[in-house]
């Protein structure tokens, strides 16, 4: 994990006080970079709680390179604890912006959960809305926990693609 941004604790979990602007340069840097798999986590307070009841979750929070803000409660703590942000980051708006931001540059893009064929849908639209954009593939993984080989099997699938 690279180095922590301006962040705030919340019950145990660091949330990064960055706009979404902030968080799609952030994401368009490690594009750019190239260094490895990173991963962003939005979040609100429901995600904090619920982080307060299943350390596993609480380890994927801890493990994100980003944890933003996706919840106006989020917001306001970040304002009363000195980081002041004005606004959450949305999850559909950090989807669309870094899609449109790399549209032109030939990056690849993998789509990973929801119900079947949701992925595939999402991809279509988002192919029409971005002109230019590629997706790698896409995966709609069963709503159950998964075994430590359907687990495997999804790494591969997304290794193979290289997104």
């Amino acid at each position: 994990m690279g180095v922590r941004r301006s962040s705030f604790e919340v019950l145990g979990v660091q949330v990064d006080a960055l706009e979404l602007s902030e968080a799609c340069r952030t994401v368009s840097e490690w594009i750019a970079h190239r260094d490895g798999c990173r991963y962003v986590a939005l979040t609100g307070m429901h995600g904090i709680m619920e982080a307060q009841h299943d350390p596993a979750f609480k380890r994927i929070l801890g493990a994100a390179d980003l944890v933003v803000p996706d919840g106006m409660p989020l917001v306001w703590l970040s304002r009363f604890r000195g980081r002041p942000l004005k606004r959450r980051v949305y999850g559909p708006d950090l989807l669309l912006e870094v899609c449109g931001q790399t549209a032109s540059r030939g990056c690849r893009h993998f789509l990973f959960g929801g119900a079947p064929g949701v992925a595939e849908r999402l991809a279509t639209i988002l192919k029409r809305r971005f002109p230019g954009l590629v997706f790698a593939g896409t995966c709609s993984p069963p709503f159950e926990p998964w075994t430590e080989a359907q687990e495997e099997e999804f790494v591969a699938t997304i290794n193979r693609a290289a997104p």
